[in-house]
């Protein structure tokens, strides 16, 4: 019962939930974009310069872990939220729950 409410949800409101796949997107390329740098860090010689890279990635990377949750978190919450609001007041005008599902 639950995942045609969401699918419906999901059609209904697209440009929303695309935002959130947006941030979910971008915050995964930048992590895999850390971690690819951080391996080629480890690997490189001496001479080229790896410790330095490994010195500007690795805090890099780890703000980018903490940020990108509470991106996505925000972002698909509004649209959670915008939901939410819309069943309300459809509740409030006496709406029947198959006008709500809608």
């Amino acid at each position: 019962m639950l995942f045609p409410l969401a699918w419906q949800t999901i059609r209904a409101r697209r440009v929303t939930f695309a935002g959130s796949f947006v941030a979910m997107t971008c915050a995964q390329t930048l992590v895999t974009a850390c971690a690819v740098l951080v391996d080629a860090g480890a690997r490189a010689r001496p001479e080229q310069g790896g410790a330095a890279l490994l010195s500007f990635i690795v805090p890099f990377g780890f703000i980018c872990l903490c940020v990108a949750p509470f991106a996505i978190a925000g972002t698909f919450s509004l649209a959670v939220q915008q939901r939410v609001r819309e069943i309300a007041l459809l509740r409030a005008v006496a709406a029947t729950p198959a006008r709500c599902a809608g």
